[in-house]
């Protein structure tokens, strides 16, 4: 028999199937109003090579052209990313911050990320983190109190209707006005005096 040499390629193409992500732990974000204004996410790539992880971090101008009026990306090390907010002109309120990821074959993941700026009664903790909830719950059960008040007045008022209605009847079926002619002598007739003779 005859024998040949040959030789084979293989390709082997690297598929990135999986997204960057930022963690679900990591997706609400607070700072205190009168701390350092800025938060730290960092991203959790599946595909990426242990310790080779690299992101470019920039805010979605095309989803939201004043983002960059509102905050900015101060550093970033290719997986994390520091984002602070442009001066200190925000209220305390409930942001979303609209980003995207660029990896190095240039392709765009956007990204949100909702931070929350509070008042901080110890300049650290979030003092209303735990109220916000509440307060949205808060207009619900007002609205329902307000509501089973105005229920209940108004079954109030129709059982005092129905209960003076029925007393209103009874009376005048018991006691008929008949008039005081019936019962009482007429005596509001008059008659001339008697002249009476006195002996001297």
């Amino acid at each position: 028999g005859k024998s040949g040499t040959c030789t084979l390629v293989i390709i082997i193409e690297d598929v990135s199937d999986n997204t960057p992500n930022i963690p679900r732990s990591e997706l609400n974000f607070y700072y205190c109003q009168t701390d350092k204004r800025s938060v730290i996410i960092t991203i959790q790539d599946d595909d990426a090579i242990p310790g080779n992880s690299n992101y470019i971090f920039a805010l979605d101008l095309g989803r939201d052209p004043t983002a960059a009026s509102r905050w900015n990306i101060v550093s970033q090390n290719g997986k994390s990313a520091q984002i602070e907010e442009n001066g200190n002109s925000l209220p305390v309120g409930i942001y979303t911050i609209l980003l995207k990821l660029i990896d190095q074959l240039g392709r765009i993941f956007p990204k949100d990320i909702t931070v929350r700026k509070c008042n901080c009664a110890d300049g650290r903790t979030c003092s209303d983190t735990r109220s916000s909830t509440n307060v949205s719950l808060g207009g619900l059960a007002i609205l329902v109190m307000i509501l089973s008040a105005i229920l209940f007045a108004f079954l109030l008022c129709l059982l005092i209707a129905c209960l003076c209605g029925s007393g209103a009847a009874k009376s005048k079926a018991g006691f008929p006005d008949d008039g005081a002619l019936g019962n009482l002598l007429v005596n509001n007739t008059e008659a001339p005096g008697v002249d009476v003779m006195v002996s001297a």
